[in-house]
């Protein structure tokens, strides 16, 4: 019988999908103890808008949620729950509860094996998520069609917790890379501003990118094909310029980063006849919603929040 041999780039694809499929990603600890509190049995009272908004302060969290509800549901399609107010109405608290005490869920505390800046991470998702959603309103999207972007910018880089979660000293390498980029110690154009070198390296070491990855777990989660056609393609750079889906992301993404000058910014905000003063307007709303955020979860002095 002819063995078949499983090139390095494969071993990687092989283990990202094992880990997708059995969910073994870590919850953000903060959030998990927040919410941990909100839905302690011993509460009579449970306040669901309150445990609502904290499940949508966590990617893996809210895609451990929707992924168990759209299981749950087993609809068509056009039908798939794609809120985390509807898959909490669909769950039932008790279930919510057994998700969260299931001895698989891993609390997001062993920062040593993040290569990067766990709360800078966090702060750009959910800068993202909120800047998304009031994109997509500028850009003349319905209303529930921005709900959805909330999503988008949320999960847009839960692939790279996976890749540096699970393959923690290979990502030391794509870490260095997109520093050597950003710094333009290579020559040429700082194409690492805008995540171009970041992405390169993943995929020379791992086969594919932190986007794809981010990809298959919304698949794996039941979510529509818009939502992982928008967040694969939110670093291509020929549909940046010209599908307005991709173009809402790609701009909730550079604006959380702070990286107004880049020029395939700039093109689309034109183009699309953005107000660069509704953007600032934006930009200080967004900035006090993460502000409370943050407050809520840790209560640290703001001189010690991630900007």
């Amino acid at each position: 019988m002819t063995q078949v041999s499983i090139t390095p780039t494969g071993q990687y694809r092989h283990r990202i999908l094992s880990i997708i499929e059995a969910w073994e990603l870590p919850i953000f600890g903060p959030v998990y103890r927040c919410l941990f509190e909100l839905i302690n049995p011993a509460n009579r009272n449970f306040d669901f808008p309150e445990i609502i908004e904290t499940i949508k302060m966590d990617q893996v969290l809210t895609a451990k949620i929707l992924a168990q509800a759209n299981l749950s549901a087993g609809q068509e399609n056009y039908q798939r729950i794609q809120s985390v107010e509807k898959a909490v109405m669909i769950l039932g608290i008790s279930r919510v509860q057994q998700l969260l005490i299931n001895p698989r869920i891993i609390a997001f505390d062993q920062f040593e094996k993040i290569v990067f800046d766990i709360m800078d991470y966090w702060a750009h998702s959910m800068k993202t998520a909120h800047l998304a959603r009031e994109i997509a309103l500028i850009m003349k999207f319905e209303h529930q069609e921005a709900e959805d972007f909330f999503y988008m910018g949320l999960l847009h880089d839960i692939g790279k917790l996976l890749l540096s979660y699970v393959f923690n000293r290979d990502y030391i390498k794509v870490v260095g890379q997109s520093l050597i980029a950003e710094a333009g110690l290579q020559g040429g154009p700082r194409k690492g501003l805008y995540g171009k070198e970041y992405v390169d390296a993943e995929r020379e070491i791992f086969g594919l990118d932190h986007a794809e990855v981010s990809a298959q777990i919304v698949e794996k989660m039941g979510l529509k094909a818009k939502f992982q056609f928008v967040i694969r393609n939110h670093h291509n750079l020929s549909l940046v310029r010209g599908n307005k889906d991709v173009q809402a992301l790609f701009i909730a993404d550079m604006l959380a980063k702070k990286q107004i000058q880049v020029s395939d910014l700039a093109y689309i905000l034109e183009k699309r006849k953005i107000n660069t003063d509704r953007i600032d307007q934006i930009m200080v709303q967004v900035n006090k919603n993460y502000l409370k955020l943050f407050d809520k979860l840790t209560g640290l002095p703001g001189a010690e929040i991630p900007d």
